[in-house]
């Protein structure tokens, strides 16, 4: 494998095909084809490929050889303080079972109306399904969140938010409200209750990733008090 590539055991097992990351900046075209033709050699299928915007020599890299940019993804962040207090909701409690229910499931799928899963149409095989009924199920379970809270009325599910620590950081991963009840302060509790959880928990900065297309949600976090702190382009480079 070339140095700069990284493989992917959990996606290339997840996904059934071999799955690397490139790890390199201001990659001239040349040295970008190096890499395809190496990579197609070690049977390699997709490869993720993140790209500063200010990288011109690699964006430009990346628009020769037909990569795809499937994401321009944001990144926020708020501080968390003790002087700080936040207003939890009677509404949203913890999800007390291991295992999701359709409702769950359901908004975790809605969550993702912007993943670059779901937006390639490369993937043919059902992977956005596939990996967010996953990520819903790992959560409720807490391999990978510590929390997952549910905005409840009449005893239905009309919001989720998964809630963790990531790289010593607060990390919100889903974050999803039913269709039929937006712009109705259901993301604010439930943000406001994960707050309170952070603060619980002794974290002093939360992040939130998304995506730079999905501008409601952009202001979204931002009214919650989130500013922005990274966009990175995106690429998949089918082989």
């Amino acid at each position: 494998m070339h140095k700069t590539c990284e493989l992917l055991k959990w996606d290339t097992e997840f996904f059934g095909y071999k799955i690397v990351r490139l790890n390199a900046k201001y990659v001239k075209p040349d040295t970008l084809f190096n890499v395809l033709k190496k990579s197609k050699t070690e049977r390699i299928r997709l490869i993720y490929w993140s790209v500063a915007p200010n990288d011109f020599i690699s964006n430009n890299s990346a628009k020769v050889v037909g990569a795809k940019l499937v994401d321009k993804k944001v990144t926020y962040l708020t501080t968390i303080s003790s002087k700080m207090s936040y207003n939890p909701s009677s509404n949203v409690t913890s999800y007390k079972y291991p295992y999701p229910n359709d409702k769950l499931k359901s908004l975790a799928l809605q969550s993702g109306a912007y993943s670059r899963f779901k937006l390639d149409e490369n993937f043919s095989n059902r992977e956005f399904e596939r990996l967010y009924t996953t990520w819903i199920e790992n959560s409720v379970n807490k391999k990978i969140a510590k929390d997952v809270l549910v905005y409840l009325k009449d005893n239905s599910e009309l919001g989720l938010i998964t809630i963790g620590i990531k790289n010593n950081r607060g990390n919100i991963g889903l974050l999803a409200v039913d269709e039929n009840v937006r712009r109705r302060y259901v993301g604010k509790e439930l943000i406001q209750t994960a707050m309170v959880k952070f603060k619980e928990w002794g974290v002093e900065e939360v992040q939130i990733v998304g995506q730079k297309a999905n501008s409601v949600a952009c202001r979204f976090y931002e009214s919650c008090g989130f500013a922005l702190e990274k966009i990175e382009n995106i690429y998949h480079i089918w082989l």
